[in-house]
């Protein structure tokens, strides 16, 4: 089993996509139709079902709660969804009373309404959609975090990493809406940390 970390997905936005998208790197998928699929494809190349993926919030924006279940039911292995600023406490909530076991006996969706933990390598990632200023200085030095909403922009504290679909802090050469693997974001961040350039 592996663990996924992703952002910012914004299934349904409309201007998340097209000519005149907010962010630069969707300017070529022409329609919300088109950008679901290159979404939902390129998760499920690289997540298996045995696998779980951590969704920093903004799943998705402005979708009926149903549609929302549907469109993330169509992704490979456990969802766990952190909310994000598009993400409604509603559809968290629909999420939770129409959750459904895997065939490996997991439930399909886990939802946090702030963020959660992940202890690795004697330290802690705090992944939450929002860049999280950790500080700095022996008392936090084992901490991290991952978030996404800041889409094309770089996390501004050394010791959080975008790890948004939009991200220009993925590795050079990530396909577009692949989320990245847990091991290989902690191996970038603590790369960032270190002041070492990948």
């Amino acid at each position: 089993m592996k663990r996924y970390l992703t952002a910012d997905l914004h299934f349904n936005h409309k201007v998340a996509c097209g000519p005149n998208a907010f962010v630069a790197t969707r300017r070529k998928i022409s329609n919300v139709d088109e950008m679901r699929e290159i979404l939902i494809d390129a998760h499920n190349r690289k997540v298996k079902m045995e696998d779980t993926t951590y969704i920093l919030g903004d799943a998705a924006v402005n979708v009926e709660d149903k549609v929302l279940l549907t469109l993330l039911s169509q992704l490979n292995g456990q969802i766990i969804l952190i909310k994000g600023n598009n993400d409604s406490k509603e559809g968290l909530k629909y999420l939770e009373d129409n959750n459904f076991t895997m065939e490996d006996g997991r439930v399909k969706f886990i939802t946090h309404k702030v963020g959660c933990m992940i202890e690795h390598n004697d330290l802690t990632y705090y992944l939450l959609h929002y860049p999280l200023d950790i500080g700095k200085g022996p008392a936090v030095k084992n901490l991290r975090s991952f978030c996404g909403h800041i889409h094309e922009q770089v996390a501004p504290f050394s010791n959080c990493l975008n790890i948004g679909v939009d991200s220009p802090e993925l590795p050079k050469g990530h396909l577009f809406g692949e989320p990245i693997e847990f091991k290989r974001a902690c191996e970038l961040l603590e790369s960032k940390v270190a002041g070492i350039k990948l």
